[in-house]
């Protein structure tokens, strides 16, 4: 059994870089990430927390809870 982690983007062949685990801060599940696809996990999360803040506990002001039923 080997302990090499491998990036979980692999499919993608543009892996670059050591490979390290990345903990989404969401839900805190880990995921084995090269150094490119770290960066890019960690651009895209950054961007989706600023649009929905998925890490907040206050809605964010464009919701609006009338449209479905939704709370947050």
């Amino acid at each position: 059994m080997s302990n090499t982690l491998i990036c979980n983007k692999t499919h993608t062949n543009k892996c670059e870089g050591a490979v390290n685990w990345w903990c989404r801060p969401s839900d805190n599940k880990s995921f084995p990430k090269c150094s490119t696809h770290h960066r890019e996990a960690v651009t895209e999360f950054e961007r989706v927390n600023r649009t929905y803040g998925v890490t907040s506990d206050v809605a964010p002001s464009w919701i609006d809870p009338t449209y479905c039923g939704e709370v947050w």
